[in-house]
């Protein structure tokens, strides 16, 4: 028999950090984590903020100005 993890040995370090979505959004955020091949949303929502966080805050700290924008590419698979 397998055996239940209890709260303790399931804690972990860090902060957790609340938000509410309409399930529009939800549902939105679900199948992106699905199609990126995240876990839950939660871990892509934090994969993805993570990665714009450290882009903004290396623009902000090169005292240039400096526009981040994402691009999204999709694969040509029939040629």
């Amino acid at each position: 028999m397998a055996k239940k993890a209890t709260n303790a040995s399931r804690q972990q370090s860090g902060q957790q950090l609340n938000v509410r979505c309409t399930d529009d959004d939800a549902a939105l955020f679900a199948r992106a984590a699905e199609i990126e091949g995240a876990d839950t949303a939660q871990r892509w929502m934090v994969q993805v903020c993570r990665k714009r966080a450290r882009q903004i805050i290396s623009a902000a700290e090169s005292g240039q100005a400096v526009r981040i924008s994402e691009t999204v590419i999709v694969p040509d698979e029939g040629k």
